[in-house]
Formats: structure tokens, sequence, C-alpha cells
């Protein structure tokens, strides 16, 4: 298991497997995406807009394609603002989710109970949840009375997945996931709602044709499962653990299950706690690491064990599994297709982290220059192959550690946007906005640091502490 820094780094590594709130043992796999901070969604920090519809719009404007942006006010009441940051649904919700698919599930504040709007702040399904998650291709896990009584429902508020489960997932390619309430195995729903296939120990959602499971057997191993109901054993023996990440199904604040993509190789931990990269047959590719994963084709990170029974980090090329850049690092991981981020342990508690190319050159540190330093926590807003865009850091106010303004900096490590903010995050790829906190409310700046939004809100998206 990879050291907490990655749970520093990257809150959302860990997702909840299950519907708003129960929990289950895997893991949903948003590393590339970067770091989703406290009181910020995936939306907030968007890199991209995938939709060809949307070619046209900048990624500010995209976070206000699908509605109004969920937002929170000083009391923690949760509403919706438009593009001018003017509240257009009022924040009279105790809880409340982003919109999708023209819905949006809320927590009415006078009796607790979950239920569904429209873009007019209209109740479209009336609040009687006690747990509600965001629609996704026409679905919408609930829960009616406790954390057992999962269902899915359609968007007329029926129940097409009755609510006994304590895990429930949307469909996907045609199936959905359920756990029984005081069951420990898994079964797969068609869409006719019944069980089809065997009980299972643990499964993924189906992707391309096949899901990866872990029977009900002794030996513990996972399988591909294919519409058919056939299996295909992986080639590997494996534990409960095998599988540590997958990709996410659905927004990520509704905690929605997650696939297995074999559309590259998969680092898959063994039995005996070290990895081996396997194709989409199951069979094994590399040799055994410490630790391997897959960030592209064409390279991996990897570990080895160091004398006193941790981890060093490097990379290897895929090809033929050879170090291109040498394990000798405390923590390590891709930043785009050129360059890794590093963490260097000099002593005892003493780290220092560097961005490299893959011939092992250093591109940036995070050390003080004249005061100024790049903020680590901030690693995946870093793109050291577009320097243009403005690198969120921070500047020393006093001699005191805690003495300190955010702003940003170029690559000389001068200031390009004043260090006046408690709190930044990363420009996107387009450098259409950056969220920040001035004065302590979050606001949205443009390149130049002039407010598109302006700082008046606790938190977006996601309900503030």
């Amino acid at each position: 298991m990879k050291k907490l820094i990655h749970t520093f780094l990257l809150p959302l590594l860990i997702i909840s497997f299950s519907a708003c709130g129960a929990s289950n043992d895997l893991n949903l796999d948003d590393k590339d995406e970067g770091a989703k901070e406290s009181g910020l969604s995936d939306s907030a920090v968007s890199d991209s807009i995938d939709n060809e519809q949307d070619v046209q719009l900048t990624s500010f404007e995209s976070m206000f394609k699908d509605g109004p942006k969920l937002a929170w006010d000083d009391n923690k009441m949760a509403g919706y603002i438009d593009i001018n940051g003017d509240w257009v649904i009022e924040p009279i919700f105790s809880d409340a989710r982003k919109f999708s698919e023209d819905l949006a599930a809320v927590c009415d504040a006078a009796s607790g109970k979950w239920g569904y709007i429209n873009k007019e702040g209209e109740w479209i399904i009336d609040p009687q949840y006690y747990n509600a998650c965001s629609f996704l291709e026409g679905t919408a896990v609930v829960a009616t009375v406790d954390y057992n009584s999962y269902g899915l429902i359609n968007k007329d508020g029926n129940f097409i997945i009755d609510p006994v489960n304590r895990y429930v997932t949307n469909y996907k390619d045609g199936y959905a996931l359920v756990q029984k309430e005081y069951e420990s195995s898994y079964r797969f729903v068609d869409e006719n709602g019944n069980e089809v296939f065997e009980e299972l120990h643990n499964a993924y959602l189906f992707h391309d044709g096949k899901a990866v499971v872990q029977r009900m057997t002794a030996d513990g191993d996972w399988y591909f499962l294919d519409e058919d109901g056939n299996f295909t054993r992986i080639n590997v023996v494996t534990g409960d653990d095998a599988f540590g990440s997958c990709v996410a199904y659905g927004d990520y604040e509704a905690s929605h299950a997650g696939y297995i993509d074999f559309s590259t190789d998969y680092a898959i931990k063994s039995l005996y706690g070290d990895y081996v990269m396997i194709d989409g047959e199951g069979n094994p590719i590399s040799p055994y690491f410490d630790y391997l994963y897959s960030y592209s084709k064409d390279y991996a990170e990897a570990a080895t064990e160091d004398e006193y029974g941790g981890k060093k980090y490097g990379f290897v090329d895929k090809t033929d599994y050879e170090w291109i850049i040498e394990p000798k690092y405390w923590e390590a991981g891709f930043r785009g297709p050129d360059y890794v981020w590093v963490v260097e342990e000099e002593s005892i508690g003493n780290y220092k982290w560097y961005i490299l190319d893959l011939d092992g050159n250093v591109a940036c540190d995070f050390e003080d220059h004249n005061g100024i330093h790049f903020l680590s926590g901030q690693i995946y807003s870093i793109y050291p192959d577009k320097r243009e865009i403005p690198v969120p850091a921070a500047k020393k106010t006093g001699e005191d550690p805690m003495d300190f303004k955010c702003g940003y900096a170029n690559w000389n490590y001068e200031e390009v946007i004043p260090f006046i903010y408690e709190e930044v995050r990363g420009f996107p790829s387009d450098m259409s906005y950056s969220i920040v906190k001035y004065d302590g409310h979050y606001g949205i700046i443009d390149a130049n640091g002039n407010w598109l939004i302006e700082p008046r809100f606790t938190s977006f998206d996601i309900k503030p502490y």
C-alpha cells in the first residue's frame, strides 16, 4: 500500500465503493486527474472538455453547462449559482449534490429528507429519502430508511431495484451490482431486475463485455466474467486486495461503483504482496516488483524494498521493464506524458519535492526562491510542458513558517498574480479560471487575477465542515 502522502495529494484516490455512504473495500482511482482537496470537487478542477458539443466552451463555462453550480453560504446552507456568482436557487438546503441530467439531489432542511429538484428549484421528486445520489443514465441510487435500504429509482421516483440492499449501483453495460442487507456476497442484476450469474465474493462493474470478479471459492482468485456467464481465471495467485484501483463510474460525490479498464495493461497485487502487470487475458507480462502502477502505454511507476522493509520508488520502461529512473525516492508519481514527480527523503522528516523529466533531470523544485515556493499540494496543477500556465505558489510574509500568502508564480519563481490569498488552486490548461480563498471565502479569478465570481462562498460543490 502506498504511503499516506497520497491521501494528502489525492483525497479522491479512495472513494467509498457504495451508494453515497455505505462502504466497501474496493478503491476508485482518480489519480491522473490530480488533487481534489477539501471543499472543492472534480468539476472545480476540471482540466478538459470531452464532449464535442462543448468544444467552444472554456473550462470555466463548462462548469455551468449541466446547470447552475452548487455553492454554500456562510450558514453552511447549499444553493446554486449562475456564471456570474448570483444565486439562482437560494441556499435553503442542508445538503445537496451537483446537477446531473437536469436534476439535483438536495436535502430538505426542515425534514432532513432527500429529494430531487429541477433547475428552477422546484421539487420533482418530493423529499422522502434517507440519502440520495445523482442521476446517471436515467437512474439514481437512494436509501429509504438507513444505509441498509438502498435501491435504484427512475426519474418518476419509481423503484427499479427495491430498497432492500446495503449496496447498489447504477446500471452499466446492462448490469447493476447489489449486496443485500446482512449478506456479504454480491450479485449482478439485469435490466429486468433479475439476479444473474452466481453469487460473488467481490466484483467490479462490466466494461467492454467483461467484469472482474472474485468468486466464492476457497482459493480467493479473481476471474473475468463475460455476459454469457463464463469465467476465465486471472493467472496470478491473488487475495482480496488484488485490484487496488479502478475507474470511477459516475460523479465521485455520489460514490458510484467502478470498473477495471483493460484497454491497456494493468498492475495487479499478488497474494504474496508483490505486483505484476497483466494483459487483457489475465496473463502476467512483466517481472514482479514490490510495487507497480501503470500510467501510460510506455512507462510505469515501480518500487523495490529497501533494507529496512520500506519501499523506494522509481520508473520503468514497459518495453523491457528496465529502470529509466532509479528506485531511490520516498514517493513518486507521473505528471503528464513526459514528466514525473518525486519526493526525496534527505533525512528523517525532511522531504524535498521535484518534478523530473524522464531522463531524471530536474524541471522544477519546491524549495524557497527569494521567499517564493511552488505548492506541492497542487502538484497536479503544475504543467511542465505548458509553462505559460501560472503555478500555484506561496510567499513568506514573516519568520513563522505559517506566515505566508498564496498566489501564482512563473517558472522563474516570479510573481505573476499577487500573493494575497489564503488558498489557491491550479488553473486548467486553457487558463480560464482558478478557485481561490480570499478573506475566508472562495471565489473564482481569471489568469490576470480579476474576479470572475466574487469571494462570497464557504465552498463549492462539497459541504464545508
